[in-house]
């Protein structure tokens, strides 16, 4: 991945990758939530759906978000593991198990909204 970095550093782009990237996951995880909460005061199932799909979308953009948070370790702290990297890497592992746990939840349509307002 140096490549890329040397690739942005030769156009004048000296800033992580990672951070613009987090905002697809956050910001579909809330509009999941406020979608979950919308859905009974409107009365629309609809809104069920979005929230499902924002959770799927938020899942598939979670891998290219933690791959680039990885690089942009590697490259700008050289790997070092410092405490705040440490608890990154934690609330990564549980992001990942509750998109997951969401996901899962409403495939096998486990439970009703109560579970999934507790996971998301």
């Amino acid at each position: 991945m140096e490549f890329l970095y040397q690739f942005l550093h030769s156009h004048g782009y000296d800033l992580p990758l990672h951070p613009p990237v987090t905002h697809m996951p956050t910001g579909l995880i809330v509009g999941a939530f406020i979608f979950l909460l919308a859905a009974p005061i409107l009365k629309r199932d609809a809104f069920l759906k979005a929230a499902h799909y924002c959770i799927v979308l938020a899942l598939i953009f979670f891998f290219p978000a933690v791959f680039l948070g990885f690089t942009d370790w590697w490259h700008f702290y050289a790997g070092v593991s410092i405490f705040p990297i440490k608890m990154k890497i934690i609330l990564t592992g549980a992001l990942l198990i509750f998109l997951a746990a969401a996901v899962i939840v409403e495939i096998k349509k486990i439970g009703g909204p109560m579970i999934k307002f507790v996971i998301y």
